[in-house]
């Protein structure tokens, strides 16, 4: 059953069928009365719209007016230290850190990454110091590289930008920065993690 939507009229209507009778309580269209009624109708016109509105507001994926408020509630767009251009992205991110549960492992970062919007994957390339037991073709790399780690996006996400710091770009000022500060907020502490685009 949907929401009762009542117009001003609607309001004028039901105040004149509560009011006595009589000539001192006229109900014509021109009255002063009316006019003083069609005035105040128009505020509970307003509170039945906002009233039927605040059921998509209190759920943080659809919520327009009540956006800021979800994002003060969440420390937004701190937490990810850059805010999204658009409505939808801005939802997105309020999503991603309410559903967000931490970790530290491949799939968490993929997901973290499809909670924000994106609708592509990014992959994720974990580097490990060149031991005996590995293969000869293996690539060597140094004990450094053990707290490295790379992640790569479609270039159709990325944008020129300003860009952020505690993260390496392969590309200078060029990224996805909503992407990176999200990256750089949940990487383990020790870790570097450097983003590619291609």
């Amino acid at each position: 059953m949907p929401a009762p939507a009542y117009a001003a009229q609607d309001y004028v209507v039901a105040a004149q069928a509560l009011i006595p009778r009589g000539r001192a309580w006229p109900r014509e269209p021109d009255a002063t009365q009316t006019a003083v009624l069609r005035g105040l109708a128009g505020s509970s016109a307003a509170s039945n719209v906002a009233a039927n509105t605040l059921l998509v507001e209190a759920f943080p994926g659809t919520a327009v007016a009540l956006l800021a408020e979800w994002e003060a509630s969440l420390g937004l767009p701190g937490i990810y230290g850059v805010t999204p251009g658009t409505v939808a992205a801005r939802q997105a991110a309020v999503v991603a850190a309410l559903i967000d549960t931490g970790g530290q492992s491949i799939p968490y970062f993929i997901a973290l990454a499809a909670s924000l919007g994106f609708t592509v994957t990014i992959t994720i390339t974990l580097f490990r110091p060149y031991s005996v037991n590995m293969s000869v073709i293996a690539p060597i790399y140094s004990d450094e590289w053990a707290h490295v780690w790379a992640v790569e996006a479609p270039v159709s996400i990325a944008v020129t930008y300003a860009p952020m710091v505690d993260i390496v770009q392969s590309t200078p000022n060029f990224g996805n920065p909503l992407l990176e500060a999200v990256l750089a907020k949940f990487k383990p502490a020790q870790t570097i993690c450097i983003t590619s685009y291609t």
